[in-house]
């Protein structure tokens, strides 16, 4: 029986290795939750970052909508009163940036725009579509918004919006 009880009593702890095993497995599966909060995280700025991005184009094309062709260059030119840029409200710091484009140039291709109008080039209503610069003349003037966003270490996003403005008289 002697034999017996020291078998018994030995059986009965943990060895160092089990409690090794159970901690490497503990650890493993806290870094499998901690990198999946990281990551749920980090994908819901990146949709928010998104989110204010599109509002602030749409906000800022549907301004341009509401603004008379003859004062398009004056007041969204590079030295327009409001200008060719804009800030992104709800942007973290320099991440974001918005710019405005009026076309005035009718020998400009949608491809060499970088946009997708779907319209004539005839701006200025003459039948041709040789004039470079029909700011003055123009019957309707193409305007590409566009605002770019990036996240830390990684390729920035682009999204445009292309708004025609007619002329009203």
């Amino acid at each position: 029986m002697g034999t017996q009880s020291k078998n018994c009593t030995a059986e009965r702890g943990v060895s160092l290795v089990e409690v090794m095993v159970g901690v490497v497995i503990f650890m493993v599966t806290f870094t499998m939750i901690v990198s999946s909060v990281v990551s749920a995280g980090n994908s819901s700025r990146r949709a928010e970052m998104r989110a204010i991005a599109v509002e602030a184009a749409l906000s800022k094309a549907d301004e341009i909508r509401t603004t008379p062709l003859e004062q398009l260059c004056s007041t969204y030119g590079p030295t327009g009163t409001k200008g060719d840029t804009f800030k992104i409200e709800g942007a973290d710091g320099d991440a974001a940036t918005g710019k405005i484009r009026v076309i005035v140039d009718e020998t400009l291709t949608d491809a060499q725009i970088g946009a997708e109008f779907g319209m004539p080039r005839d701006l200025d209503g003459d039948n041709l579509a040789t004039n470079t610069n029909v700011a003055t003349t123009a019957l309707a003037l193409p305007v590409l918004v566009e605002v770019t966003w990036a996240y830390p270490n990684e390729k920035a996003e682009v999204y445009k919006v292309p708004v025609v403005v007619l002329r009203t008289d």
